[in-house]
């Protein structure tokens, strides 16, 4: 049997971070890490997991990049000032932050359209940092 509590209390960090730097978005990260943990537990019940924290990395990766690619589909090119919101980091001036904010929207906007296994591939060396090893036993 799985010991979830012990999962989650290890792992859900590092799937939370992955997700949400890909959404910039809580709810929307939320409901990624969730539909992640049900597939993972979708996963158990016909298989055995070696590394649960790449595991759910690509998981959640996985289901944040098919939401933004929901997103840039049915989203209009201009965006109200409503909907923008502040940048959130120590990247510099406003100059700086709007310059940092607009190359992280485009970056997620193309790794949106790559196909699925160049996408979490991208994703998981170029932002997550994880080896070309740990890539290829993942995908």
């Amino acid at each position: 049997m799985v010991d979830w509590q012990a999962i989650l209390s290890k792992h859900r960090a590092g799937m939370w971070r992955a997700v949400y730097r890909l959404l910039r978005n809580y709810d929307d990260a939320l409901e990624c890490c969730q539909d992640a943990l049900l597939d993972a537990h979708q996963f158990t019940l016909k298989s055995t997991v070696a590394d649960w924290g790449p595991f759910l990395i690509t998981l959640g990766t996985r289901r944040a990049i098919d939401r933004l690619r929901k997103q840039f589909t049915h989203r209009n090119s201009e965006l109200s000032l409503e909907v923008v919101s502040e940048p959130v980091n120590d990247v510099g001036g406003p100059v700086q932050c709007a310059e940092a904010k607009e190359l992280f929207d485009r970056l997620r906007q193309m790794v949106s359209e790559l196909p699925n296994k160049q996408a979490e591939a991208f994703w998981l060396t170029c932002i997550e940092g994880f080896s070309i090893d740990e890539i290829s036993d993942l995908l």
